[in-house]
């Protein structure tokens, strides 16, 4: 079993309010830096707050994280820069290594394209999807979870359904 065999994870969470929304964030981030690796994440200015708060309370420290570097929260807003992401990527893996980690995995999250698909941008959430699958595929350390606001009424929207067709898995909470 090496590492290129590891399944790429592209997962798809639609999230039925915004506490669940928040949980999910919170969850991921805190799995992956509680275990000695590494995420970035892309947060809504004003969730930013709620996502540190319940990072603190799920046992992972935010502050030394995001110093040492395993740990970068950018602004949801931020244009897709697939460049600056990857070099990210490179950036937090080397500082999980540094601390330790021999093997680290990266934890792709946020709620960019989700905010971008309700905002009515369905086309700029699909390129971010497309990039995601392509990382999660040529970067076999990476795990994304994108996390959507529950599609109410939208289930039969193409563009929906092609956005699922991105991930390796779909699950609502």
């Amino acid at each position: 079993d090496t590492e290129s065999d590891a399944p790429c994870r592209h997962e798809l969470l639609f999230c039925s309010n915004d506490g669940v929304l928040l949980d999910a964030l919170a969850d991921f981030i805190a799995t992956a830096l509680n275990s000695g690796n590494a995420a970035i994440a892309w947060i809504t200015e004003c969730h930013r707050v709620s996502i540190l708060r319940k990072l603190t309370e799920r046992g992972a420290d935010i502050e030394t994280a995001m110093q040492r570097g395993t740990c970068v929260l950018p602004d949801a807003a931020e244009i897709l820069d697939p460049a600056r992401i990857l070099s990210t990527i490179n950036s937090l893996r080397e500082a999980a290594t540094r601390q330790g980690t021999q093997h680290p995995r990266i934890a792709v999250t946020g709620e960019r394209a989700g905010r971008l698909w309700m905002e009515g941008e369905p086309d700029v959430a699909m390129q971010i999807e497309q990039f995601c699958t392509q990382l999660s595929r040529s970067c076999h350390d990476v795990d994304v979870l994108c996390v959507y606001p529950m599609p109410f009424g939208k289930q039969d929207d193409q563009g929906l359904k092609s956005i699922c067709a991105e991930h390796s898995a779909v699950s609502s909470r």
